[in-house]
């Protein structure tokens, strides 16, 4: 039974997020876990599982996917390094502790390993010429969000994982010179962050096929707005109201309200506070 054919029925299933699976690196992620679990659910009688946001968690010490640096960006800390040894684009990874900075760590370098492995076999053979395709097909599909996105990541990097509101004033301020010199200067920075979401849309999108064919249905979640720390709210900083001092900061620490009636008759997105972010009528518009 395919989950579409669920709406509208009564139907059961579980509330999991994907971090709370087991996993030899200190979380879990969509490697074989998740894909067992999704067998369980279907072996279990239930339709659906309910996943949370897995976008970005935000800063620490919350690390809350409520505050994600991205609306549309997934977490990288959910990538399966098994997975991405099975592609060969890593050795058989060590299983590692459960504690959460040093997974975090040992994912990140891993990644990156991957990320430079990739470059390697494509400057080396032609054989992998699909993996090519497909990461141009997707940041093509993506440039929407991704390329901001990206940005923004590399540009954390750079300033020492601050928020975007303590940047220099040309990036803080999206100042087109500015931008134009940090994507430049931060050239390969901003495609590892792309070939990481690459990476995660490859798995996500593997775990959420296979859902689907054994009859479950995945449920996601997202926050009323867009957190002020993220590369949506800096993409959209120029819209809002031009103030000054202790008054702006006071507005931008306020959640834009999200007028959740009659959204999409709206016309043109609402570009001030009070109406409906751009960033949140794409992602309520976005399939699971």
């Amino acid at each position: 039974m395919k989950p579409q054919s669920l709406t509208g029925r009564r139907s059961s299933g579980l509330l999991l997020h994907p971090t709370s699976l087991p996993g030899p690196h200190g979380a879990g992620d969509l490697g074989k876990a998740a894909f067992d679990f999704v067998d369980f659910l279907a072996a279990s009688g239930q339709h659906w599982w309910q996943m949370l946001p897995i976008g970005p968690p935000g800063a620490p010490p919350g690390l809350s996917p409520y505050s994600s640096w991205s609306a549309f960006a997934g977490s990288p800390c959910l990538i399966s390094l098994n997975k991405l040894a099975d592609d060969g684009l890593l050795s058989r990874p060590r299983s590692h502790g459960a504690q959460c900075g040093v997974c975090k760590a040992n994912r990140k370098q891993r990644v990156d390993f991957a990320s430079r492995a990739f470059a390697a076999r494509l400057r080396r053979s032609s054989a992998d010429r699909i993996w090519r395709d497909d990461f141009d097909r997707f940041s093509r599909l993506h440039h929407a969000w991704l390329d901001d996105f990206a940005l923004f990541a590399a540009l954390r990097d750079a300033n020492d994982d601050r928020p975007w509101s303590r940047w220099p004033a040309g990036v803080r301020l999206r100042h087109r010179a500015d931008l134009v010199r940090a994507r430049k200067q931060h050239h390969d920075e901003i495609r590892y962050h792309q070939f990481v979401q690459f990476l995660f849309d490859r798995q996500w999108n593997s775990l959420r096929t296979y859902a689907h064919s054994r009859g479950i249905g995945l449920i996601g979640d997202i926050p009323i707005f867009v957190a002020l720390d993220s590369a949506g709210r800096l993409g959209e900083f120029q819209t809002l109201p031009a103030r000054s001092g202790r008054q702006t900061q006071g507005r931008l620490r306020l959640p834009a309200r999200c007028v959740l009636r009659r959204w999409a008759t709206m016309g043109p997105p609402a570009l001030r506070l009070g109406g409906p972010s751009p960033q949140w009528i794409r992602v309520v518009g976005a399939p699971v």
